[in-house]
């Protein structure tokens, strides 16, 4: 599946370009480019979705929606990526429903050399604790590797 997994020549594009001008890869470009990716790859019945996280910006305006964000109940920490992987499933005709035992598939996307926040290194714990897979990726190779490595693909 990962050979016929299309190119995204306007993505790579903008990243040549950053680096070229030495400005920092934005984690917003990597995360654009892993949703394409898992479009790809990521079939029903499982299905993928991306967390609304926190934004990373400053001043007045960025402390307003931190707070709109607590309030609606968006967990500081909370990764990025949530995968329901279903890795046993069966289709019942008589009540058109999948039927089947899932994964959850959590995923923390990072500028390359990026670290997570003491937040999410305890979530990201707790998560394991709970059984979950929690990954933090740089990149749609190390995203793919994963999969792999789960057996997703």
């Amino acid at each position: 599946m990962a050979e016929r997994m299309k190119k995204h020549p306007q993505l790579d594009n903008a990243i040549r370009k950053q680096k070229k001008r030495g400005v920092p890869v934005l984690e917003n470009t990597i995360h654009a480019q892993i949703a394409q990716y898992l479009n790809l790859v990521i079939k029903r019945p499982s299905r993928w979705h991306t967390v609304e996280v926190s934004n990373q910006a400053q001043g007045r305006a960025a402390m307003i929606r931190q707070m709109q964000l607590k309030k609606r109940g968006v967990v500081t920490g909370w990764p990025d990526i949530e995968i329901f992987w279903y890795d046993q499933v069966w289709y019942n005709v008589v009540s058109n429903t999948y039927i089947g035992s899932f994964k959850i598939i959590f995923l923390e996307v990072k500028i390359p050399g990026g670290q997570l926040t003491e937040k999410q290194a305890a979530l990201h714990q707790e998560l394991r604790g709970d059984g979950h897979s929690v990954y933090v990726v740089h990149s749609v190779d190390e995203v793919q590797s994963v999969l792999k490595e789960l057996g997703v693909i």
